[in-house]
């Protein structure tokens, strides 16, 4: 009887056991599935064509498709269903189970089955203090998600920005070349050196259409940035100014804001080891039973409440201990916060002092410029070598000057509170849900 029930209790786990591939098995079978994805996406790659695309579509593509904007959505959805979780674990919860028990004289006769429903009843201050937690987790991830959305924005304006000065090196690149054209007898060294100028476009023309791709979420096109709707962003006509803190910092003094308030949290936790507990609980029979006993049904007079309050002196000082050790923390994050925000604004400040000197250094430029154009038409080889690398250079210039000048603008445009319109998170579930639709009907043609 005793080897009857051991292959009747061991059975199921062989079968189990033996349906399951080794993880090798299972990793190869997966790879060799992907091959054929990866297959379809080379040949989507291959066929891609060229996109225009203006400022505004590409914001909405960014919001829809930018893995880092939907982590970020994501992580305000997942802080909500946990303000939700609090009250759901206050629900009841059913458990059925069936217990086998037989003796070794195999007397016993059967099993029996037992539903059971429980209900979960938190302290008062600890579902307080869980709910003042999940609500602080949600307004951080609110927060930061609407830090990702102006990163982004501020990094796809910057290579708007950047292929609009590489559009203007092509027009200077045409300059050279009419230049070239006014001079007889040229080529050899100048040729060349308009061939490797040529290539260096190339490169940064195809190196911005990735970044353009990576943050649109989408390289299975090749886009054109089209300077149309591109915002003007100007700090060094209008400067910013520091103490009006509405303006500039704002979303950075909420986020040190509920990071003081989670730190005000943690310390309200450690306290609360020196008060007593009170715990409240309800029992009660099954709701259903039946076995060799016979079948039973719940009985309200069998139900029973009760509550206690224990306190635990803190005779090994470990509370003590940990409400301590919580302060020094706290005290430190306290003081990264503050030299983080001296260090923001000393940045601020460093950028406006830094912008004021780009206006001396583009004008100097510009005027080198304009006195190369206003000579006259070289007459040999040696000559025009000599003016197309001066020209150049001033090029060259000029371009780093002008991001130089637009990475100083975006750090001004991050913290101007007036430029960024309120962002719900909220308005783009629907969109992300219509997007995971349409890539898993790509995937499955």
């Amino acid at each position: 009887m005793t080897r009857s029930v051991c292959t009747a209790s061991l059975l199921p786990a062989c079968l189990l056991l033996s349906a399951c591939s080794s993880p090798r098995e299972d990793a190869a079978k997966s790879a060799d599935a992907w091959k054929g994805h990866a297959a379809d996406t080379v040949r989507v790659m291959e066929s891609r064509s060229v996109v225009r695309i203006e400022w505004d579509a590409a914001v909405e593509r960014m919001m829809r498709d930018n893995p880092e904007v939907r982590a970020a959505r994501a992580a305000v959805v997942s802080a909500d269903s946990q303000i939700e979780r609090v009250w759901l674990d206050m629900l009841p919860m059913t458990t059925m189970t069936y217990a086998v028990r037989r003796s070794i004289a195999g007397n016993d006769p059967g099993g029996q089955l037992s539903v059971w429903s429980f209900i979960n009843i938190g302290g008062v201050i600890g579902t307080r203090m869980r709910y003042y937690s999940a609500v602080l987790s949600k307004v951080r991830a609110e927060y930061a998600y609407q830090a990702t959305v102006r990163e982004r924005t501020v990094a796809l304006w910057q290579v708007f920005r950047e292929w609009k000065r590489l559009d203007e090196r092509r027009a200077w690149m045409r300059v050279v070349r009419a230049k070239n054209l006014l001079s007889s007898g040229m080529g050899g060294n100048a040729a060349l050196s308009e061939y490797l100028s040529e290539y260096s476009v190339l490169q940064s023309e195809r190196g911005l259409r990735s970044s353009l791709s990576g943050i649109l979420g989408d390289h299975r096109s090749d886009f054109t940035p089209v300077a149309a709707g591109l915002p003007s962003v100007d700090y060094l006509s209008s400067p910013l100014v520091l103490s009006d803190v509405n303006r500039v910092g704002l979303l950075a003094s909420r986020i040190n804001g509920v990071e003081l308030e989670g730190a005000r949290l943690r310390m309200l936790g450690a306290s609360l080891a020196f008060w007593p507990d009170v715990s409240i609980g309800v029992s009660g029979p099954a709701i259903y039973s039946s076995g060799p006993g016979g079948t039973g049904w719940f009985n309200s007079r069998d139900v029973a409440a009760n509550a206690a309050v224990t306190w635990r002196p803190d005779t090994q000082l470990s509370a003590l201990y940990s409400l301590n050790e919580t302060k020094r923390q706290v005290g430190l994050f306290r003081q990264r916060i503050e030299i983080g925000e001296q260090e923001r604004i000393r940045r601020l400040e460093d950028a406006m002092v830094l912008m004021k000197s780009l206006r001396l250094r583009n004008a100097d430029v510009d005027r080198r410029i304009a006195t190369l154009l206003a000579q006259p038409a070289v007459a040999s080889p040696a000559q025009y070598a000599a003016w197309a690398s001066d020209f150049r250079s001033l090029i060259e210039q000029r371009a780093s000057l002008g991001a130089e000048r637009d990475a100083l603008d975006a750090v001004f445009w991050f913290a101007d509170e007036s430029r960024w319109p309120s962002v719900d998170p909220w308005e783009r579930v629907e969109a992300d849900a219509e997007a995971a639709k349409a890539l898993a009907e790509t995937l499955s043609k």
